[in-house]
């Protein structure tokens, strides 16, 4: 199954699949509740979904909504269709049912902590073989990274992570973004998760620069660091207590 960078299908087959197999399983049970329900995805946000894959007839005030699956399965059918077919249903691909599709695996599906692993598997959310290797970043379950800071002049903040098995060269590990969590002359939390989102920097880079602005010249920056797994929370290094720098 071919797949873009953001994992969604690129094939229409596929792609088509890759919905209704996500579908399929949201509406499984499990101890008698619909999955989708178990794993608190709210009605609205599944309903948006499943009926722009659908469709929906109209009632109680509202349009009805074409949905892509059928203009997929029209669109399918070489003899009878017409170019116009073929239009209209990449359009609502394109502009529709994508968007809705990532939208939806990025805040109710990929990132969720409640829903198995095996789950995500099955709605080919994660690789069959989700056991990291050493390449992809084993250690960091209990390494955190090294992380050096610098000033570059007028509010810039150079930054540098580093995996303890690399004794110079910045480093982060496939699969793994830098994450920097920060306080400006405040009293640093103690648990980052309180640090407002404001002033949380992810970079897929292990080096990287921070602009704090020129207004904040003088101030003392402190904060937490860690390796942030792109896919699989689970797989997060700790935190570290990044050492502090005045700006300059």
């Amino acid at each position: 199954m071919a797949k873009t960078k953001e994992d969604i299908p690129t094939r229409d087959d596929d792609f088509y699949t890759f919905i209704k197999d996500i579908i399929a399983v949201l509406e499984e049970l499990t101890e008698g509740t619909l999955k989708w329900v178990a794993w608190s995805i709210p009605e609205a946000d599944f309903n948006n979904f499943k009926d722009n894959f659908k469709g929906k007839a109209a009632g109680g005030g509202f349009p009805a909504i074409i949905g892509y699956e059928p203009l997929y399965l029209k669109a399918q059918k070489k003899k009878d269709r017409t170019a116009s077919d073929v239009d209209t249903h990449r359009k609502k691909r394109k502009d529709v049912m994508q968007p809705i599709l990532r939208q939806f695996i990025k805040e109710r599906l990929r990132f969720e902590s409640i829903i198995p692993d095996s789950e995500k598997v099955r709605m080919h959310l994660l690789p069959a073989d989700t056991t990291p290797s050493p390449v992809h970043g084993s250690h960091l379950s209990t390494l955190a990274p090294i992380v050096g800071l610098k000033n570059m002049g007028g509010g810039m903040i150079d930054v540098r992570f580093r995996r303890s098995s690399d004794q110079t060269r910045p480093s982060v590990a496939k699969g793994f973004n830098c994450e920097i969590r920060y306080v400006l002359d405040g009293v640093l939390p103690p648990d980052p998760e309180d640090i407002p989102s404001s002033t949380s920097v992810v970079s897929s880079k292990a080096h990287f620069q921070i602009s704090a602005g020129m207004p904040n010249l003088g101030k003392k920056m402190q904060g937490y660091a860690r390796f942030r797994h792109k896919t699989n929370m689970a797989l997060n290094s700790p935190w570290m207590t990044m050492m502090s720098i005045t700006i300059a």
